[in-house]
């Protein structure tokens, strides 16, 4: 079992107790709660297993109706255990320790799986077994935003996730020579190469996707193919779109995550996502305001705003022999052109094309998502997907 730990937090504990300073942990899934009182490792009750509030955003002790003003924050508050199934999740990780739980009842520290991309600390997750499959996440994402693709193609595929940096839990460089769309295609070269791996099935969605599909233009031996998804924004008028990048960058630094966030997670491509699944729409928006807002400027400044637009690559893209398969929402607009020029010009590519759909079609439409690439990478694999 895998335990959290909220570092000194006063809680109520549900029978009138407020203990100083204690650190709770709390069991994933969670089912159990145990406390440390002092440094005594405690079972609590049945009674006690209510944990009714605690605030990892917080680094000071809180209290249940303490008058004392808590400093202005725009961090997440996390309410009672299920904050560990909150898409912010990898801001939670970022503020805690985990623990086993052994059978002896004994904690021992683990350590999150990161590994070093030219000195950043990166985190990623891996699951299930059998061919790599690789995704990388959009500006608006992270790590966790592929969790409904975890969830049905670790079944089959040993599937890699990991957060790029300037995204917690990765490390956050503060240098702004630290972003740039190269780096991000190295950070994953790099992270198949601490695993080991020489050749794996990479796909990737907005970002990401760009990421996927620079990727099979740079290293095309390590791409057994390539899902490349809502993919171009910014090609179709990129003067524009630098400058709303300018903008955006401003506003990150300047008002914070949460303001953006506001404006961002309901923008013309995302209120697909908020009108067919409004729960889905709400984690979105959680784990989006609770981004680094100093890593996701710096990302925009060095990877977005400098990224060539895709009709610039039309040579490379044609000499390209990685099976890729293009995806799109019919109404994410900026991606649509793109789309259909990437068709045009890979060899061994095709395009599908979601309705009534935006930009983060992962989360809109799992169901889709998952068969259509299933049936693609069984194509690959049998060796079907020909050039036309």
């Amino acid at each position: 079992s895998v335990v959290f730990e909220i570092p000194k937090c006063t809680a109520h504990l549900g029978i009138g107790l407020v203990a100083p300073e204690a650190h709770i942990f709390v069991m994933n899934p969670p089912s159990i709660l145990l406390c440390v009182f002092h440094g005594q490792k405690l079972r609590p009750s049945e009674t006690m297993r209510r944990l009714v509030n605690f605030s990892p955003a917080h680094r000071h002790p809180i209290r249940l109706n303490d008058p004392t003003p808590r400093p202005k924050t725009r961090l997440p508050r996390f309410d009672g255990p299920t904050a560990v199934r909150l898409s912010s999740e990898a801001y939670f990780k970022s503020h805690i320790t985990v623990y086993e739980l052994p059978r002896d009842g004994v904690f021992e520290e683990k350590k999150m799986p990161k590994f070093s991309a030219n000195g950043v600390e990166l985190y990623y997750e891996i699951h299930g077994e059998g061919f790599p499959l690789v995704w990388s996440h959009e500006f608006g994402g992270n790590y966790d935003s592929w969790d409904q693709q975890v969830n049905f193609f670790s079944r089959r595929y040993q599937v890699i996730t990991y957060a790029a940096r300037g995204y917690p839990p990765s490390e956050v460089p503060e240098n702004p020579a630290a972003y740039s769309q190269k780096q991000a295609v190295e950070d994953l070269r790099l992270l198949l190469e601490h695993l080991n791996i020489e050749q794996a099935h990479i796909g990737g969605l907005s970002m990401g996707g760009n990421v996927a599909f620079n990727f099979g233009l740079t290293h095309p031996e390590m791409a057994k193919s390539l899902v490349v998804a809502a993919c171009g924004s910014g090609s179709d008028n990129p003067e524009q779109f630098r400058r709303d990048g300018v903008a955006m960058a401003e506003k990150l630094l300047t008002e914070g995550m949460e303001a953006m966030a506001q404006e961002y997670g309901r923008g013309p491509t995302r209120v697909q996502l908020m009108r067919k699944d409004p729960k889905g729409w709400e984690l979105f928006y959680r784990g989006l305001a609770s981004h680094s807002a100093l890593g996701s400027a710096l990302t925009y400044r060095g990877i977005q705003m400098t990224r060539p637009p895709v009709y610039d690559l039309a040579d490379r893209m044609a000499q390209m022999q990685v099976p890729t398969l293009v995806m799109i929402g019919d109404e994410d607009d900026p991606c649509v052109k793109p789309a259909v020029f990437m068709k045009e010009r890979i060899p061994r590519c095709g395009l599908s094309v979601f309705p009534r759909s935006g930009h983060a079609i992962n989360l809109e439409e799992p169901d889709l998502f998952n068969r259509v690439v299933q049936d693609f990478l069984l194509e690959v694999e049998s060796g079907g997907w020909e050039a036309r």
